[in-house]
């Protein structure tokens, strides 16, 4: 009777500490706005993992998120580039409070990781260190034989702020895959 009570208690230890450690796991990577991010990933044909690592990179999904360069929202839009997505997206009227407004900012967000992912021919990293430093940096970084021997991939990133970037966005995306089956 001692034994099988051991046995039981050990087996409801263990089925909490796991509950304990996903629920970490899951606090550290939260997923908000779920129904915003589906919709718009299936629509530009996007991962939502990679949609949703994009987010956690930018803002941890803050909505209300500022950055000292003045991005905003969840996925960091700059008013200035809000506004050209707008144009070429069609929707006038934009103002650049719009981006806080959550299915407005994944909406833009995944229309303009489409865009990267069109230009840098589906290169992830590439498109990464896009949305990141600037589509014209990148276009400088892939024309430039020390950091790119095919135009096409970057083998070295020159700047350690994108390079963290990058690898962040990979990590967030592995974890958002396995968290969540994204």
């Amino acid at each position: 009777m001692l034994l099988t009570m051991a046995v039981v208690l050990a087996a409801i230890g263990i089925s909490v500490l796991m509950l304990t450690s996903e629920s970490r796991q899951k606090a550290a990577y939260p997923l908000e706005y779920e129904e915003y991010l589906m919709k718009y990933a299936a629509e530009y044909h996007l991962e939502p993992a990679t949609v949703a690592g994009v987010i956690h990179t930018e803002s941890r999904f803050k909505a209300d998120a500022q950055s000292s360069a003045g991005a905003r929202g969840l996925m960091q839009i700059m008013p200035s580039t809000g506004k050209w997505i707008a144009k070429r997206m069609g929707l006038s009227g934009f103002d650049a409070d719009q981006l806080y407004d959550p299915e407005t900012n994944i909406k833009m967000g995944c229309w303009y990781l489409d865009y990267l992912y069109d230009r840098f021919h589906g290169v992830d990293d590439v498109v990464f260190a896009a949305y990141n430093t600037g589509p014209t940096r990148i276009d400088s970084w892939l024309g430039n034989e020390e950091y790119s021997s095919d135009g096409l991939h970057l083998n070295v990133v020159p700047n350690h702020v994108t390079e963290d970037y990058i690898n962040k966005v990979n990590r967030a995306r592995k974890r958002y895959e396995e968290y969540y089956g994204l």
